[in-house]
């Protein structure tokens, strides 16, 4: 890694899943990947996740709707309120940018 402290570790048995959710705002355009440190069979690697090969952007904006995809799912659904409480029905996603 690049100096930087691991957040958490922890130990999966072959054949184990472990999920993430992740929440990540910002006041301005970011765009972010994830790095994973792992070691397999005694064996250091890294991962690095993508949005299908790409970086994940994320764009801060002040509105009372927001948009999410759920663990475990892979469509955008739209949340209000708050703390925000997230609908069912999917919805298209949308390209946001600052000018």
């Amino acid at each position: 890694m690049d100096g930087r402290l691991p957040l958490f570790g922890f130990t999966l048995q072959k054949g184990e899943i472990e999920v993430f959710e992740l929440t990540a705002t910002t006041k301005g355009t970011v765009e972010w990947v994830i790095a994973l440190a792992l070691v397999v069979g005694g064996e250091s690697q890294s991962i690095e996740v993508t949005n299908h090969g790409q970086p994940f952007r994320t764009t801060g904006f002040v509105s009372p709707h927001g948009y999410r995809v759920e663990a475990g799912t892979d469509h955008w659904v739209e949340c209000t309120g708050t703390p925000p409480t997230c609908g069912t029905t999917s919805v298209p996603p949308v390209e946001l940018r600052y000018s």
